[in-house]
């Protein structure tokens, strides 16, 4: 019934389990300081839950609304880390995607390791 109201399919073969790998090292102490972050820099409550996490982060907004609270809340930043950023609410999923790339390519700018980030489609899809 899921799959009929959502108009996707369930996951199968090798898709359920990437999700079951991804559900084992689903962390809810990290969940629980994630929902704290945007709490005090964007003054946003997140639900707990990863896929109630999943849906709220999906659109790639409040991702966007977090680097420009750690943009603007670290002095002294340079280089492409203060490119200015603005999210877009528009529900087309190719600016839902870029919404996310914005972050990501933020985390980076700012000195996050590579390996420290997530790819687009890891969070879109």
């Amino acid at each position: 019934l899921k799959a009929i109201m959502s108009g996707r399919a369930e996951a199968a073969g090798d898709q359920r389990v990437i999700q079951s790998r991804v559900a084992a090292k689903y962390d809810i102490n990290t969940e629980a300081e994630v929902i704290s972050w945007f709490r005090a820099l964007v003054g946003v409550e997140l639900k707990p839950g990863m896929r109630e996490i999943e849906k709220q982060l999906k659109s790639g907004v409040l991702l966007v609304k977090l680097a420009i609270a750690v943009q603007e809340g670290t002095p002294n930043l340079t280089g492409k880390a203060t490119r200015k950023m603005k999210p877009n609410t528009m529900s087309a999923p190719f600016k839902q995607m870029e919404n996310i790339t914005t972050f990501v390519n933020f985390c980076e700018n700012y000195g996050m390791a590579k390996a420290g980030t997530f790819q687009t489609v890891d969070l879109y899809e």
